[in-house]
């Protein structure tokens, strides 16, 4: 858990960097009118250990919660809450194949309301549950989904 921690902060370390020579790119004002896919996809990202928040999550990006839900179907295909929910699944995956946390401590690190509320979202992402998806991926020493 300790070299988790560890990876955790480094990514949250990794993230800060590339957002700041995203800033320094762009003239006051140009960051709604530029943002990538890419640049979108990294700024929800920064929300995985995060309540889901769309006004939060639309200020990240100076932009308003329209315009962002706008440039992320536009962009990404779908909308910045279910792109931030796919991301949280893949952090769950992450955490069920190379921790022994326990399912309620991964849904709580996540901000998900309830553990069934969790295993609901996950088994539809995944079509397995948690304590499955840990099992089988652990057998087939790989990450799947």
């Amino acid at each position: 858990s300790d070299v988790f921690s560890m990876s955790q902060k480094l990514y949250q370390l990794l993230l800060a960097v590339l957002e700041e020579s995203r800033i320094s790119r762009t003239a006051p004002g140009e960051e709604s009118q530029h943002l990538t896919a890419y640049q979108l996809e990294e700024a929800l990202k920064k929300f995985v250990y995060r309540p889901a928040d769309l006004q939060k999550i639309a200020e990240s990006v100076n932009m308003s919660k329209y315009h962002l839900c706008h440039l992320s179907t536009r962009l990404l295909g779908v909308s910045p809450m279910k792109k931030l929910t796919e991301e949280k699944i893949r952090t769950a995956c992450r955490h069920l194949q190379y921790t022994n946390e326990k399912v309620e401590v991964i849904a709580r690190q996540l901000c998900f309301a309830s553990l069934s509320y969790f295993s609901k979202v996950f088994k539809s992402q995944t079509g397995v549950p948690p304590g499955e998806y840990r099992r089988r991926s652990r057998e087939e020493g790989s990450y799947w989904v």
